[in-house]
């Protein structure tokens, strides 16, 4: 048996009006939406002239998933853009994913 290896995502576009879903794919629920504009709002602006970082965290989003945030430099002065890919909680705790997962509130919940 093949397992499924899809990813729910979603790509997220900061510039001046503040952090916008540009685009999801299907199996992203439109509830995650406020969650991956938190996640942009949280990584914050940055300032004129200066480039973004290369930066990679997660965030919890809903109850049973976190999602995992890439964000990087778009071109131009349009700001930066973040891809958000959401996994399962319990694969983000087996993986070790770039957080301190053991000391998010909802790490030992089930």
């Amino acid at each position: 048996m093949t397992p499924d290896l899809a990813i729910a995502q979603a790509l997220v576009i900061a510039d001046a009006s503040g952090p916008r879903v540009v685009a999801r794919s299907d199996d992203f629920p439109f509830a995650w939406e406020e969650a991956a504009r938190t996640a942009a709002v949280r990584f914050g602006r940055r300032p004129p002239g200066v480039a973004c970082p290369a930066a990679l965290f997660a965030c919890p989003v809903g109850k049973s998933h976190v999602t995992v945030v890439q964000v990087a430099d778009r071109p131009g002065p349009a700001g930066s853009g973040s891809r958000q890919e959401a996994v399962p909680r319990t694969a983000a705790l087996d993986c070790s994913l770039p957080t301190a997962a053991a000391s998010w509130p909802w790490a030992s919940a089930s």
